[in-house]
């Protein structure tokens, strides 16, 4: 048939469908993992212990009540808009956090480490000492 949407004249029939499954299961399975990710909320308190002073940062880095000072369990946070956690305010945030001072980071999503995924920060309120 000369007229599907998914007629590339020079692949095969089994390789054009193969190839719009795939996009359609890619792209059905990064918004599920994004729905999920958005979901998941957790509470950490720590030390913020380096906020990186360019304009237009994204990341701070959190050493959590009683960990040790070694920074082998140093949280990596990033601060970005989300859509499916109704935040924009990201710079707001980003401007009330200061080094080296206690917060509590109210943050959802997962750290997966070989998709460079972090926990996004929602909401920060300075934690009383």
């Amino acid at each position: 048939m000369k007229n599907r949407i998914t007629d590339l004249w020079f692949w095969p029939q089994d390789v054009q469908e193969a190839f719009v499954a795939i996009i359609i299961l890619g792209t059905v399975g990064m918004l599920g993992l994004s729905i999920v990710s958005a979901s998941n909320i957790s509470q950490i308190t720590g030390t913020v212990i380096y906020l990186p002073v360019e304009e237009g940062h994204t990341a701070v880095h959190v050493r959590p009540e009683g960990m040790p000072s070694s920074g082998e369990k140093d949280v990596l946070l990033i601060n970005k808009d989300s859509l499916f956690n109704f935040k924009f305010n990201s710079r707001d945030i980003i401007l009330r956090v200061k080094q080296g001072e206690r917060y509590s980071f109210t943050c959802a999503g997962f750290r997966i480490p070989f998709l460079s995924m972090s926990k996004n920060i929602l909401e920060v309120e300075k934690s009383v000492e």
